[in-house]
Formats: C-alpha cells, sequence, structure tokens
C-alpha cells in the first residue's frame, strides 16, 4: 500500500500542474461534469473578482483549479457537454478578460459513475495543498491557502 506521500507524489506527476504563486491567497475549485459553456460566466466573474476593499485582485493573489470528470460509459450529451466546458476554457484564456488569471484544467475519466463528484473534488484539493505544501517549501510564500469550492456558472465571490 502507497504512503501519502507517494499518493500525492503520484498526483503531481500525473496531471504536472505548474507550480503556485508565492502571493497566492485563495485557491477557487470548480468540479464539473456536464457544465458546457456555463463555466465561462464563472471565469469572467474570477477575472473581475474584488478584494475585502472593493478593489481589483490582484490575479497573483489567487488561482482557480478546475476538474473536469466524466465516467466511463456516461452518454454523448455528458461528453459533449464536457467538451464544450474545455473549449470555453480554452477560448477565455486567449480573450483579455483572463488578465493573468491562474487557471489549472485537469480532466479526469472516472471508471465508474459512482463517487466521481467527490473523487474530483478531492483531486483538485489535493493538487491545491500539494502544490501549496511545495510552494511553502520552495519559497518564502505566505501561510495556508483558503480554498473555496464554486459552483459552474454563479458569480464568485470573495
Amino acid at each position: 500500500m502507497p504512503t501519502l506521500k507517494q499518493e500525492f507524489e503520484d498526483i503531481v506527476n500525473e496531471f504536472k500542474v505548474a507550480s503556485m504563486t508565492a502571493e497566492c491567497q485563495y485557491a477557487f475549485l470548480l468540479e464539473c461534469f456536464n457544465v458546457g459553456a456555463k463555466i465561462g460566466d464563472s471565469l469572467k466573474s474570477l477575472s473581475n473578482l474584488v478584494d475585502e476593499n472593493g478593489n481589483q485582485m490582484d490575479s497573483n493573489r489567487f488561482e482557480v483549479m478546475i476538474v473536469v470528470n466524466q465516467f466511463a460509459g456516461c452518454d454523448k450529451e455528458n461528453r459533449e457537454a464536457n467538451k464544450e466546458t474545455l473549449r470555453t476554457i480554452s477560448t477565455f484564456l486567449k480573450t483579455s478578460e483572463a488578465k493573468g488569471v491562474h487557471v489549472h484544467t485537469i480532466f479526469k475519466n472516472y471508471d465508474q459513475e459512482a463517487g466521481r463528484a467527490e473523487a474530483a473534488s478531492k483531486l483538485g484539493t489535493d493538487l491545491i495543498k500539494i502544490r501549496q505544501y511545495q510552494r511553502t517549501v520552495d519559497a518564502n510564500a505566505f501561510g495556508s491557502v483558503k480554498i473555496t469550492p464554486i459552483i459552474p456558472g454563479e458569480p464568485v465571490k470573495l
């Protein structure tokens, strides 16, 4: 049975997500299945995020972890919606609205439907925590990062 450290190293090696910035204080987690273009509303909301004083938030102070998940055997409609989710993310990142927002997208195909939403949320949370730990070890970085799950398509606030 692998150790927790080995499990974390395996996750990092599998997904190769870029390092967390030293300034990052907030991580927003979106677990997506059958979301489609609605993800664009959340990304636009994040690109216009304001801090506690109502000022435009510096994009280095937060990041977005998106886990798009599907399961083997899901129907064509859900697979197409997931493809649309990925296209919408890609299109958003090419726009001026992205304003340097740090977006990390993971696509995970699960073997079965049962438990995949919870597993996808856990995967996203684990990646954020691992990268937070690496960042803390590698640099003089802020302490903990506040992880906030958000609902795709909903406005985002601190």
